[in-house]
């Protein structure tokens, strides 16, 4: 709630997410966010990693304009097809908050998991801190 009533009708937003563990990744999106249960289109959409498992920082561009973010009233900012980057309600508390590369976002050849995970150790973890700037 307290994402979608600062974010809603906002476009050209830039997003930091770091976990309790100290990982900080996130998505630029061109498209306004809303919460309307659907997705947003944007052909300039990214995702980043600044500090993840493979200690190299990366952008993932979009694959599927179509579905460059998700706008579900009940969460906080996601990015992508399913779970890109999926930010729960209560994120900070709820380690229902996911990473899991699903082909709608370009990740770069030199970083490879096997278990698709590359922003962080795990798929689900816990937010410590959501910056969201509108450029």
């Amino acid at each position: 709630a307290d994402f979608h009533s600062k974010c809603d009708n906002h476009a050209n937003t830039f997003t930091v997410i770091k976990t309790t563990t100290g990982f900080i990744f996130g998505g630029y999106t061109h498209a306004s966010w809303a919460s309307n249960h659907g997705y947003g289109y944007d052909a300039n959409a990214y995702l980043f990693s600044l500090v993840n498992p493979s200690k190299k920082s990366f952008i993932c561009t979009i694959v599927n304009p179509s579905y460059a973010i998700f706008n579900e009233p009940s969460c906080g900012p996601t990015f992508g097809l399913s779970t890109d980057i999926f930010i729960c309600d209560n994120s900070n508390t709820s380690a229902n908050s996911k990473v899991y590369y699903r082909n709608n976002y370009q990740k770069p050849d030199e970083i490879n998991d096997p278990n698709g995970i590359y922003f962080c150790d795990k798929q689900n973890f816990l937010v410590k801190e959501i910056e969201v700037f509108q450029i």
